[in-house]
């Protein structure tokens, strides 16, 4: 079965939206072919040894987590690592798609797997996404404001929490006078007129905003519509960087270290100094998680499992949570299973493959 890479994009894009990525990452399509795609191969690096595999293996899409580019390139030559493997993929008609922090703050994305995969009960998000929400208000006769009502709510307008079609309606009336060049719905041309109307007021995430205004004014049956947008303070609670919530019971740290070993299915663990505290509420936060102490003591944690602590950090935050550092790899290492799942489910008879390469970089001893 072969797919096309718009056609792959678009369902990615979809289930991990790009506007949901942090302002620093480099999520979405990175290297793209003209050529239909027939194998996809999944990774958390795109690493030589990675495309190596993939062109073995007949795949011309891989999908990793780490975008391979982060910052803007300022050169190509061969002595860059980052220059030989875009050079290979071009050269191989490969392309590269990436799903990096806005897979982390996705629903059903890593955070929500590493909160899982601790039993963590009472779940919500450490960091929720904010200035990602709209409101739009219309004005619509009283006759067509279910009409325009469900033609904002199919482009994603309404959905609060675990509800969706939310709206606020007020009932009133406008006034207008049409110029000889108008083409009124109601009224005449050069008198004033009186409509019932509707105020129909919804909420919608950005990246749907410009879809549900162009299929609001594509219904409403109005020449000239009137409707008001409002950028919104509100945070998109279900969608952000990190969780806490609950354990099943309260545990002493070691046993809370053993626990985490056990159910994250790590062998090393770096922490903090033991004090003989209870740990009963964890945040926990996928790859380099140190920016998120804060949040995590706010929100009174006792413990927050992530990578990539730096010693000051032990020093600073050390005594006033438990810090547990389980690695990068460690905690990001389910998004291979993540991708894998939701190709699987949409494109049943597509061919996907695990890259054999994607191995931890950092090893023990």
């Amino acid at each position: 079965m072969e797919l096309s890479l718009h056609e792959i994009i678009s369902f990615l894009n979809t289930q991990f939206p790009l506007q949901h990525q942090e302002s620093w990452d480099n999520s979405g399509l990175l290297v793209d072919t003209h050529r239909p795609i027939r194998k996809a191969l999944i990774c958390v690096d795109c690493t030589e040894a990675v495309v190596d595999e993939a062109v073995t293996e007949g795949a011309n899409l891989i999908v990793s987590h780490h975008p391979l580019m982060l910052s803007g390139i300022k050169r190509m030559v061969d002595s860059d690592r980052t220059t030989r493997i875009l050079k290979k993929l071009i050269r191989n008609n490969i392309a590269l798609y990436a799903a990096h922090t806005n897979l982390d703050a996705a629903k059903n994305g890593i955070n929500d797997y590493l909160a899982s995969a601790l039993n963590l009960s009472k779940v919500s998000v450490l960091q929720p996404l904010r200035q990602q929400l709209f409101k739009i208000a219309v004005f619509v006769p009283e006759s067509n404001a279910e009409q325009v009502r469900n033609a904002l709510f199919q482009k994603g307008c309404g959905n609060i929490g675990n509800y969706d079609c939310c709206s606020f309606n007020l009932n009133g009336y406008g006034t207008f006078r049409a110029n000889e060049e108008a083409n009124p719905y109601v009224g005449e041309k050069g008198k004033i007129h009186q409509e019932k109307e509707v105020r129909v007021e919804t909420i919608v995430e950005r990246g749907n905003l410009k879809k549900a205004v162009e299929e609001m004014i594509k219904v409403h049956p109005y020449e000239e519509v009137a409707y008001d947008i409002y950028p919104l303070e509100n945070e998109l609670t279900t969608i952000g960087i990190g969780r806490i919530g609950i354990l099943p019971k309260l545990m002493n740290e070691d046993e809370f270290l053993k626990y985490v070993q056990q159910h994250l299915s790590v062998k090393y663990l770096r922490f903090s100094n033991i004090s003989n505290r209870s740990i009963g509420k964890v945040a926990v936060v996928g790859g380099s998680g140190s920016s998120m102490i804060l949040d995590a003591i706010q929100q009174g944690a006792d413990a927050i499992v992530t990578g990539d602590i730096k010693y000051h950090t032990f020093v600073d935050f050390g005594d006033e949570i438990f810090i547990v550092d389980v690695g990068h790899f460690e905690s990001e290492k389910i998004s291979i299973q993540i991708f894998y799942d939701v190709f699987s489910k949409k494109f049943p008879n597509f061919a996907i493959s695990i890259s054999k390469n994607g191995v931890n970089p950092v090893n023990y001893l």
